[in-house]
């Protein structure tokens, strides 16, 4: 792996983290009862565009990194946000994209 693959890797790994926290701060917000922060959302969906496209270049490094699963993933939040059901959103935000991102982070991390 050159030294471009594993940079690419290394800002992978952090935008993961980075990510995550925000899936779990927006998850709590909703389970606490707010409206979702659209402006909050948009930023995730748009870091998520980020994602796909870094990970897209060094998935023949990682085999084990489906991009389709996350691409599920992203249709079927579009499908929750389409019917404006935010109960559902934050449960796939939590339970599914959360738990996919927290998988290829290991990923990533025992590729070190």
């Amino acid at each position: 792996m050159d030294e471009k693959i594993r940079e690419l890797r290394d800002t992978v790994k952090e935008l993961l983290q980075n990510i995550i926290k925000r899936i779990d701060d927006i998850t709590d917000e909703q389970n606490a009862g707010g409206e979702p922060d659209t402006d909050r959302l948009a930023n995730l969906f748009d870091d998520l565009s980020s994602l796909a496209e870094g990970v897209s270049v060094i998935k023949e490094y990682y085999p084990a990194i489906d991009l389709m699963e996350f691409r599920d993933k992203l249709d079927m939040m579009e499908n929750a946000m389409k019917t404006y059901d935010m109960m559902l959103l934050s449960d796939l935000l939590k339970y599914e994209l959360r738990d996919l991102l927290g998988f290829w982070e290991n990923i990533l991390h025992d590729g070190d």
